[in-house]
This record gives structure tokens, sequence and C-alpha cells, in this order.
């Protein structure tokens, strides 16, 4: 059996991340709430607001990656004990739904799911000042989720109504992206995730798909 414990937010969470004993909810006009998973009510810790819906989040070992939707997206640094302040905010053509850090080779990357404006990378070595390294401005999609496979350089796109895409990433000073494969769904694809060479995508009316991803160049 599964217990529960309900914690009432003014908007709906479309997202969420664990790091450090602290669960980071994206929790729309609400903005960002930080709860302590040491504490069985969940009672909240710390909270970012702002004027744009935070619609995505996603955390390293010493940032948290806030989607704003139409407002672009953000960059804050956190702590271990939940304490959250805002190092640098960026606008984008597209709708930002999620932020993948990335950390490849020691470098600081983020992937940007745009939305309509695509796919970009971003570097922030300065996390005050990031600056966008690689991208893909039109999948013939609409970017709507990201995932990083666990053991190759490969990261696979929710493209909406294109379907799933997978790129090969190769890093350095000028990183680049090449598309390996695509796949059509029958209905807009939102979500995607990895399991070693295999991939899931959540693709609308079309159900549940498994896909084989080739990892060979």
């Amino acid at each position: 059996a599964l217990s529960e414990t309900a914690v009432l937010l003014p908007d709906s969470v479309p997202s969420l991340a664990i790091a450090d004993g602290q669960l980071y909810a994206a929790a729309g006009a609400a903005g960002l709430r930080v709860f302590s998973m040491e504490d069985p009510e969940l009672r909240p810790v710390s909270a970012w607001t702002t004027a744009s819906n935070v619609v995505g989040v996603d955390v390293d070992r010493a940032h948290v990656f806030v989607a704003l939707g139409g407002g672009g997206w953000a960059i804050l640094g956190r702590t271990r004990g939940g304490s959250l302040r805002e190092l640098s905010r960026v606008e984008t053509e597209g709708y930002v739904r999620q932020v993948l850090p990335l950390e490849i080779a020691g470098d600081a990357l983020v992937a940007v799911a745009e939305g309509s404006a695509g796919l970009g990378i971003w570097r922030f070595t300065d996390p005050r000042r990031p600056e966008r390294v690689a991208g893909i401005p039109d999948t013939g999609g609409e970017v709507r989720h990201l995932a990083k496979n666990a053991s190759e350089p490969l990261l696979a796109l929710a493209n909406g109504r294109a379907g799933l895409t997978v790129l090969r990433m190769a890093f350095g000073p000028s990183p680049t992206l090449e598309t390996l494969a695509s796949q059509a769904t029958a209905d807009l694809t939102h979500g995607v995730c990895w399991a070693g060479a295999h991939l899931l995508s959540a693709a609308g009316s079309a159900g549940l798909l498994h896909s084989n991803a080739r990892l060979e160049p």
C-alpha cells in the first residue's frame, strides 16, 4: 500500500527535481517551491517567485535550472539548506519547457528545450553570463522534452508533431550536434527517457512507444 502526503499549491506542478534531500517543485504561477525530504509533512523551506510561470526544473551539484515558458529560463544558485539565489536569466524566442544540465567532460553545459525555436546548447562557466554555443533552431517540430543517454553522448528530443529525434553531441570549445535518427509518431511526442540503448517516448493518444536507438556513428 502507498501512503500519501498532500501539499496544496496555488497552481499546478508540471515538474519535480530532487537533490541533497531537497525536493524542488515547479509550481507555475506560484514560482519554484523547495521542500525538505526529511520532513514527512513536506513543509516548504524556501521559494523563488517571478513574473513568469515556472514550468520546469532540473538541478546539478550547485545550481537549479528553471524553465519559464514564454519568459525564457534562469539559473539559480542553491545551498544544501534549500536557499535560492538568482544568478542569471535568459530570454528566448520559443517556449522553454526544460533546461537539462549535461555535465560532460567537466564542461558546464545545459540543453534548453526552446519549443518552436528548437534546441539550444548553452555554456555557463560563469553562471551569471551563460553563452549559447550550439543549437538547432528548426527541428521540424517543437522541442518539448530532452533526455541524455547515461553512457553515450546522445541526446533525445521529444519533438512534438515531428516525433522523436536522436542527436550525437561532440564537445569542446565549439560543441556540435549531429542528427542520428528520427521517428515520426501518430500524435505529439511530449516526453522521452533512455533505458540503456532503448528509448521510451510519451506520444499522446498514440500511447507509450519503445524504440531501439542505433549507437553507431
